[in-house]
């Protein structure tokens, strides 16, 4: 039996393990494989000998021998794994029980595969010690790939490529065949921003990609300048998220999270319930402290991936997502109850009458909003308990964790500068009013230091850094500030005016409307434009209807902060950045939390009408 250099091909793709590698390091093995023939009860190798070949089965069988004693004997899959787990001489004998037929890789090019994919090298140790096992149910097979992949596609994703390419198609012509006016920037970007709407909603590639494409086609169609366009990734946000990110490096490699996970494990009480509660009261103490979600959810989430880990839970079990949820809520959705914990919340405030502004102060704007906050607050309570029950034990028993804590000894040099650069990053935030330093600028200055202490290598510092999330926000900054240059808010405004007869005759069904239409709103515009487009229409309405300004101007801030997909919200994407590199949790369940907790947004609304009453805020 012959074989050709296609062949070679076909059989390192279809083979067990090899065929995970990528096509461009099985072009490298290409050189270094051989085919070789043996004939029934000849030796191939011997115990001792020089492992310097990996075999591969193509025909025959092949016994294994340890001494006399017959191990394993195997028709398909490898042997000879010696020579890729860096033994230097064979452990056993293998003799041909048949005519066979093997390729043979060198030693010398697995050695180059590895350098670039680590995690091959374990699937040849579990390889190796299949040989040995009893139940032979458990060993490798060889993984065939079928040559109609491409048209096994999924449905969704079918579906999803298609209408990528039809959308934008439609969109960029039903104006012309409705005689519809709108301004030609706008008309190509909604056929540019349609396509990746596509994208983003059937996840068909990574959520950086869809907004490089917006982009790149802004640019290229000269529907905004390069100075609107690109300024994201010279925006005080970005800074700071590069700033957040390499802080978050250094508290988690450092080991001050772990140690601080097993101090909070000694004093909480031992059950799932006071361990989401704690990540959740630690979000929500950042909360008026640290103005970015994003900041919040990197700093805090490092703390889940400990915990997790510690408690031994099972990722992507509801366990570990229960905990999951309980840091990314209490990180970002109570933003509306602290008036410094975004930016933006001040530009809301900006809209409203001087009076108005006068009297929602940082205290007031808590205690106005604090029914809604405590609604919200049993809402994720609820949720918690009832979506994610499970049976998973989380009981630590304390003396092993004063043993762990031993083990750790007095804190280290990286954990006390660890500890010194959050800490005086904290003091920088609450004091930026004194020092006038804006808080990205502070985080830039101690990323720095760290850097120019090499506190953080280079090689750390790349490997730390989310780039993918970085050119996402970048991309998404320069798509709010090009939507605002071509006027997209204002031609979105003018069909909404509607909703102001609702506001005078019926206040309680115009805020489930004005809910819904946020929430439309936000699938294609970003929180950044959604606030200052709404309060321009909405507050000068409530003025004339006589309805106070502040509960238009907060109902806009707690929805508009909602979302559905990823891509609409930064510290989503972040977050499963960070947690699904590790496969921590499940993010169905995490989604279909979220949902229920945008329900509990608007519900929090009605249920402090009463409340909004007796507070004279009518």
């Amino acid at each position: 039996m012959g074989f050709e250099k296609i062949d070679k091909i076909k059989y390192l793709r279809t083979a067990p393990i090899l065929s995970n590698c990528s096509v461009q390091n099985l072009s490298r093995l290409i050189p270094y494989v051989s085919e070789h023939h043996f004939e029934n009860n000849e030796t191939i190798f011997q115990t001792g000998s020089v492992s310097d070949k990996l075999y591969l089965i193509i025909e025959g069988t092949i016994q294994l021998l340890s001494g006399l004693r017959i191990v394993d004997e195997i028709s398909q899959g490898f042997f000879g794994e010696e020579a890729a787990i860096g033994r230097e001489n064979y452990i056993l004998n293998a003799i041909a029980k048949s005519s066979t037929v093997v390729l043979t890789i060198d030693r010398e090019a697995l050695n180059k595969i590895f350098e670039k994919d680590t995690e091959i090298i374990q699937e040849f140790f579990q390889s190796f010690i299949n040989h040995y096992l009893e139940d032979k149910t458990l060993k490798h097979k060889v993984i065939r790939k079928s040559e109609k992949n491409i048209l096994n596609t999924p449905l969704k994703t079918t579906i999803g490529w298609t209408l990528a390419v039809l959308l934008p198609i439609c969109v960029l012509l039903l104006p012309y065949l409705f005689n519809w006016e709108i301004v030609e920037s706008i008309r190509l970007f909604l056929t540019v921003f349609s396509a990746a709407l596509v994208l983003w909603t059937f996840n068909l590639v990574s959520e950086f990609i869809p907004a490089i494409i917006i982009i790149f086609s802004l640019l290229v169609l000269s529907i905004a300048p390069p100075s609107v366009v690109l300024s994201g990734f010279s925006s005080s946000s970005f800074f700071l998220a590069l700033s957040i990110f390499a802080l978050g490096a250094v508290l988690t490699t450092s080991g001050l999270t772990y140690r601080l996970v097993l101090n909070i494990l000694k004093v909480v009480p031992q059950t799932q319930f006071s361990y989401g509660l704690t990540l959740f009261l630690i979000g929500l103490f950042l909360t008026p402290v640290l103005p970015s979600a994003n900041g919040r959810t990197q700093l805090v989430t490092p703390l889940l991936i400990d915990m997790i880990d510690a408690l031994k839970l099972h990722k992507g079990g509801k366990g570990a997502t229960r905990l999951a949820f309980a840091t990314f809520t209490g990180s970002t959705f109570m933003s509306f109850l602290f008036l410094s914990s975004k930016p933006i919340q001040f530009v809301l405030v900006g809209f409203l009458p001087s009076q108005v502004r006068e009297r929602f102060s940082l205290p007031y704007w808590t205690l106005a909003a604090a029914v809604a906050g405590a609604v919200v607050i049993a809402g994720y309570l609820i949720i918690s308990t009832l979506l994610f029950r499970n049976q998973e034990v989380t009981e630590l028993s304390r003396q092993t964790l004063e043993i762990q804590l031993g083990m750790l000894g007095p804190m280290s040099d990286a954990e006390w500068t660890a500890l010194g650069s959050i800490l005086i990053f904290l003091v920088g935030v609450l004091t930026s009013s004194l020092h006038g330093i804006a808080i990205p600028w502070v985080a830039l200055l101690i990323l720095c230091f760290l850097l120019s202490g090499k506190v953080i290598a280079k090689k750390q510092f790349r490997n730390s850094i989310d780039w993918p999330f970085l050119i996402l926000l970048g991309s998404l900054i320069g798509l709010s500030k090009s939507i605002a240059y071509i006027g997209f808010d204002d031609w979105i405004s003018s069909y909404l005016g509607w909703l102001g007869e609702y506001m005078r005759t019926s206040f309680s069904l115009f805020v489930l409307l004005f809910s819904i239409t946020i929430f439309l709103a936000r699938l294609l515009l970003p929180m950044a434009l959604i606030v200052p487009l709404f309060a321009t229409i909405f507050i000068p309405l409530a003025e004339m209807n006589g309805i106070n300004p502040w509960l238009i101007a907060f109902i806009i801030l707690i929805i508009s902060d909602g979302w559905f997909l990823p891509y609409q919200y930064s510290p989503k994407l972040l977050f499963m950045s960070i947690t699904n590199n590790q496969d921590l949790i499940n993010t169905k369940s995490l989604n279909t939390a979220n949902i229920l907790m945008n329900i509990v947004r608007v519900f929090a609304i009605y249920a402090s009408f009463y409340y909004w009453e007796w507070l004279g805020i009518k």
